[in-house]
């Protein structure tokens, strides 16, 4: 009961902070075998994120695979959690949270055992003097490494609200490379390299 109480009130506040910030887009951006998924909300995906949102013991999961809006998360209700298991086949354990497009009516359900909340604004390009609570996404530079590795040359990174990546590869011959990744969870594949005079 107490546990259960805790889960309430983490989640009044973090509704409370999604309120105040007038945050209503999210997106999955971390999913580690049923241990952990993240979600982030933000106002421009472009740039970064400002919220994420972490469940953990993940049992079953009832989510957009791309960019969806929610105003409110909750518990869910018996009815709901009776409906779910029509189709979930009783792997809905632990808690069900019921994250609510009030002004659609559109819901999307996580069974999971444990709910935390971050509020940190990540950063999608490389930044200098970082404030408290700010950060830059580790796949910033893990894409900066993996290029450096597959062309041996400094690169630039340009990404758009699609997650399509622009590099400019500085080569010998001065910026003539360019590349495009296209940035999934957890993967990463690059196309054709093209060559321009440089």
């Amino acid at each position: 009961m107490t546990f259960y109480k805790n889960i309430k009130q983490k989640l009044e506040s973090f509704q409370n902070d999604i309120d105040t910030m007038n945050i209503e887009d999210f997106y999955i951006i971390k999913y580690d075998n049923s241990e952990k998924l993240i979600l982030a909300g933000s106002f421009d995906f472009s740039y970064y994120h400002n919220l994420e949102i972490i469940f953990t013991n993940v049992s079953f999961i009832l989510l957009p695979g791309s960019v969806f809006k929610i105003n409110k998360i909750r518990l869910a209700k018996n009815d709901e959690i009776k409906k779910l298991q029509e189709f979930s086949y009783g792997y809905n354990e632990g808690f069900t949270f019921c994250l609510e497009d009030t002004y659609y009516d559109n819901k999307f359900y996580i069974s999971a055992n444990g709910f935390e909340f971050k509020v940190q604004t990540v950063y999608y390009y490389k930044r200098a003097n970082l404030k408290e609570n700010e950060k830059i996404a580790d796949w910033v530079k893990w894409e900066k490494v993996f290029l450096i590795q597959q062309t041996g040359c400094d690169a630039s990174i340009k990404k758009d609200r699609f997650f399509l990546v622009q590099v400019t590869v500085r080569t010998l011959r001065g910026y003539g490379e360019i590349a495009r990744i296209y940035k999934k969870v957890k993967t990463y594949t690059t196309s054709k390299w093209y060559n321009f005079p440089g």
